[in-house]
């Protein structure tokens, strides 16, 4: 239960069911850390602040991520590593607020998806594989988006120059991407442009 107030189950408290549950699962995780159910503790801990996100939309998401990431960090032989890493992906998607902003959250789920993809890809099962790499694929197009979109802040300046570098580092670091394709065909647009154009006044 992640809302607030519990009407329905007598045997839970009225108030704030999840912050008791959340002070009852951590205080067997510091106290136990090398209790066999510690890590089921950590995941529960995850799953629980993932479905608080879904419902509420707050930070729920970063807090979850942490979790899967200290269980996979704490006990890689976890039975649960594979799907706390999958779900990390997941929770590290949904906590960015796009490449234009800190990246910090989509580097992190690009990284731990490569990661899962590269060891655990037969594991995962076809469903959930195809779901890494869409979240995957979907980062790619993501930085490349916000690589275009400083391109195109040089180039509306008239700085073809810099606006050059910035297409030419999407098809270098992004060829598979749609904007791969928009930074070619824009390159040759402006191939003899000058590097920049004078100002008014040298005008």
């Amino acid at each position: 239960n992640v809302g607030f107030v519990n009407v329905t189950d007598k045997s839970r408290p009225t108030f704030d069911t999840f912050g008791y549950a959340e002070k009852a699962l951590k205080t067997i995780v510091i106290n136990s850390s090398t209790d066999p159910l510690a890590d089921d503790c950590i995941y529960m801990l995850a799953c629980g602040y993932m479905r608080r996100g879904k419902v509420q939309g707050d930070a729920s998401f970063e807090n979850a991520a942490e979790y899967f990431k200290q269980l996979r960090d704490d006990f890689p032989n976890s039975e649960y590593v594979v799907e706390a890493m999958r779900l990390e992906v997941v929770c590290r998607q949904r906590a960015s607020l796009g490449a234009a902003y800190a990246t910090r959250h989509i580097d992190e789920a690009e990284a731990v998806a490569d990661q899962l993809l590269g060891q655990y890809g037969t594991a995962l099962g076809s469903e959930n594989r195809n779901e890494v790499l869409e979240i995957r694929n979907g980062i790619t197009e993501e930085k490349a988006a916000s690589v275009w979109e400083i391109g195109r802040h040089y180039d509306y300046r008239k700085d073809y120059k810099a606006a050059r570098l910035q297409y030419q580092k999407i098809i270098a670091h992004f060829p598979t991407t749609q904007y791969a394709e928009k930074a070619r065909k824009r390159l040759e647009e402006i191939r003899d442009y000058p590097d920049e154009l004078p100002s008014d006044w040298e005008r």
